[in-house]
């Protein structure tokens, strides 16, 4: 990001804050080349911001390579988490390489622990209280944030519906619970 963060400051002081807040390098190649500037010391401005606009172009086309090479690899390997929405290929590559066999999990409680997605218990005598686990792995829970949110924006069919809900006929018997 540091390259963004250098140009775009560099453009906001040739342009007096004209550039947008989202900058790609395309469209700091357009501004810049929109800008003529007679005196030397503003050409001298403007070569640095078009360095870190080619910086930038170039860090883009690398990072477009690498996930490619990750959904190849995330391909080959073939997983159910590709078909949660919000988790793709770069999502699952990082789950797979973090957690490596779910089965090294007692139960799912132990997950929710290993990932900080599990509340802590700060209760005190009649108070039943709990906070936020700040503690567990932090790119799991960061990857499994990200989903969540993806599938709050865009509901769809939810994850562990109950058959009942989907209008499926279940045996009587206990009830699950939610």
């Amino acid at each position: 990001m540091q390259p963004v963060d250098r140009g775009d400051a560099l453009l906001d002081e040739l342009l007096a804050a004209a550039a947008s807040t989202r900058l790609t390098a395309t469209k700091a190649h357009e501004i810049l080349a929109a800008v003529s500037l007679s005196e030397p010391v503003g050409e001298a401005r403007k070569q640095p911001a078009l360095e870190h606009a080619d910086d930038v172009a170039e860090l883009d086309v690398k990072i477009k390579a690498m996930a490619k090479r990750i959904a190849a690899a995330v391909g080959q390997r073939p997983s159910a988490l590709t078909d949660i929405k919000g988790i793709a290929a770069i999502g699952t590559a990082l789950i797979l390489g973090e957690v490596g066999d779910v089965r090294r999990f007692r139960s799912k409680h132990h997950f929710a622990s290993y990932t900080g997605t599990a509340p802590i218990d700060v209760s005190s005598g009649d108070q039943n209280r709990h906070r936020l686990n700040r503690g567990g792995n932090r790119r799991l829970n960061y990857a499994l944030h990200t989903a969540a949110l993806v599938q709050i924006r865009f509901p769809g069919p939810r994850v562990g519906e109950l058959p009942e809900e989907r209008g499926v006929q279940v045996p009587a018997g206990p009830r699950r619970r939610r």
